[in-house]
């Protein structure tokens, strides 16, 4: 189930031994015992994502999580961190995900 990765911790309910997904569409056929997330250095996470997946991933969680538009098709990543420094914030969606499963 490739869209539930890149939902926030409160896409689902946590049960003391499980997590089920919140949306009708999977919640009768996915329950999951554990969830695992890798936290490591922010610049690295972005750089690596967006050379192994251009903006599809960054985008679901612009999308999932601070509920903005996609970046453009052929946005470069130089783009991507301006928007970073002229916003002041994070608007990739990365720090409120990792935020959401710390909690």
């Amino acid at each position: 189930h490739d869209g539930l990765k890149h939902l926030p911790a409160t896409a689902f309910r946590h049960d003391p031994s499980s997590l089920h997904p919140l949306s009708h569409r999977y919640s009768d056929s996915v329950c999951f015992g554990k969830a695992l997330v890798i936290i490591g250095d922010p610049v690295h996470t972005i750089e690596s994502t967006y050379r192994r997946f251009k903006l599809v991933h960054i985008n679901k969680l612009r999308k999932n999580l601070l509920a903005l538009p996609k970046f453009p098709e052929g946005f470069e990543l130089e783009n991507v961190y301006r928007d970073l420094v002229e916003t002041g914030i994070d608007t990739t969606g990365l720090s409120l995900y990792i935020e959401s499963w710390v909690k």
